[in-house]
């Protein structure tokens, strides 16, 4: 502010307009006070997060649009390491503004996502809802928590999400100690591939 005063006298004493440079002034401090508040926001929504917890280090949350584990939680951001294996950092403020899914039951991760069958599955009419349940998805499970029992906190559940005239639509619940978040990623998209393998080997033996 004083070289700014300082400048504005000097020009107006050699005889020079001013005008060019008190708008120049005025824009650069409006800039400066957008990103002041933008930033003194920012800090605010940090100690807002900090006292009240909505989620913790290592805890699975989705917020908006992302989803991951916290790896960080700092004055300005948010760290989250998501299921690409890449770590984004989420303004506070966006944080605040956006709605949180805190994906955690206890000291494990609940982490929850849909399989839709449809199409020729039944268009075709070959494979019941109760074949589908009993005779893969569950079988497959069983087969999937015997393998990765050392790994999860407790054995994988599926439910009807939706039926509908040519589709059916199941919810695979995963649960994954917390701070595995790794784990997750890889262990998800398996089971997924078990359920679909054994699907078709279901379709191939009853010669539909």
């Amino acid at each position: 502010m004083i070289y700014s005063a300082g400048i504005a006298i000097i020009l107006e004493l050699w005889g020079l307009p001013i005008e060019w440079f008190i708008g120049v002034s005025a824009l650069s401090g409006a800039a400066l006070g957008f990103a002041s508040g933008q930033t003194i926001g920012n800090l605010l929504a940090g100690f807002y997060i900090m006292v009240t917890k909505p989620f913790e280090v290592d805890d699975y949350v989705k917020i908006g649009g992302s989803e991951g584990e916290v790896r960080e939680i700092t004055l300005n951001y948010v760290k989250i390491f998501t299921p690409t294996y890449t770590t984004i950092e989420i303004p506070n403020r966006v944080v605040l503004n956006s709605t949180i899914l805190h994906c955690m039951s206890g000291d494990s991760i609940d982490y929850s996502f849909t399989m839709s069958f449809a199409g020729k599955v039944y268009t075709a009419s070959w494979v019941s809802l109760t074949d589908l349940l009993e005779k893969i998805v569950e079988p497959t499970i069983e087969e999937f928590w015997e393998k990765y029992r050392e790994d999860l906190s407790k054995k994988p559940e599926a439910s009807v999400l939706k039926v509908e005239y040519v589709s059916r639509t199941l919810t695979i619940r995963m649960f994954i100690p917390k701070g595995k978040a790794n784990l997750l990623y890889g262990l998800q998209p398996e089971l997924k591939k078990m359920i679909l393998k054994r699907l078709d080997d279901f379709r191939e033996e009853s010669g539909k």
